[in-house]
């Protein structure tokens, strides 16, 4: 599938814009924290909520320029606006006292914030062509994945508190994560939204 034949990011407009059904809606987010969870930067960079705010804020700005990086005219205000979001989102779920998997509680928590975003923001356009739609989510996960990973690499891993002698991430290993096999991961999503439009 070329994620990129039929993308449909569109500048933000705070005018109401037809809304998925519940249905498609919960679709895209289970497929989503899917896709996050089969990631091997996700995985080190959440695997505990032991992580301090200042790390989850740059978490947040980092996803954020993962969403919004094929927006058009994009504007500082509303880069900070999705930023700010998503710095809140992982706060809660770091002081949460969660007996699941830390890695699944923050992938279910961060795609409900991406699809919530995405639509109330309008950065994908909501029409009936299921393909656009679900290209244009694929996108925002290949976007978001790539931008952690660029994070991963320029900075330490979060078991800075929990080991005495952290050391940095497998590059080589995380790249072949994100670029070797990322596109057969996201395979699975259209057809998975297809089904929702018949």
């Amino acid at each position: 599938m070329n994620l990129g034949s039929s993308i449909t990011f569109v500048k933000y407009s705070p005018k109401k814009i037809r809304k998925l059904s519940d249905s498609a809606q919960q679709a895209i987010i289970d497929t989503i924290s899917r896709v996050l969870l089969e990631s091997d930067v996700f995985q080190d960079l959440f695997k505990t909520n032991e992580i301090p705010f200042q790390r989850l804020e740059a978490f947040a700005s980092s996803m954020a320029k993962g969403i919004t990086n094929s927006v058009p005219n994009l504007s500082d205000e509303m880069l900070k606006t999705i930023s700010i979001h998503l710095t809140r989102t992982l706060i809660s779920i770091a002081m949460s006292e969660s007996d699941e998997n830390s890695a699944k509680v923050f992938s279910n928590a961060i795609s409900e914030a991406f699809v919530k975003l995405a639509i109330e923001m309008n950065l994908v356009h909501i029409s009936r062509d299921s393909d656009s739609i679900s290209n244009a989510f694929n996108q925002l996960i290949h976007n978001v994945l790539s931008f952690l990973e660029i994070h991963a690499e320029h900075n330490v891993p979060t078991s800075e508190k929990v080991t005495s002698s952290p050391t940095k991430l497998p590059i080589k290993d995380t790249k072949k994560s994100i670029k070797d096999s990322i596109f057969e991961k996201l395979s699975t999503v259209s057809n998975l939204f297809s089904s929702f439009w018949g």
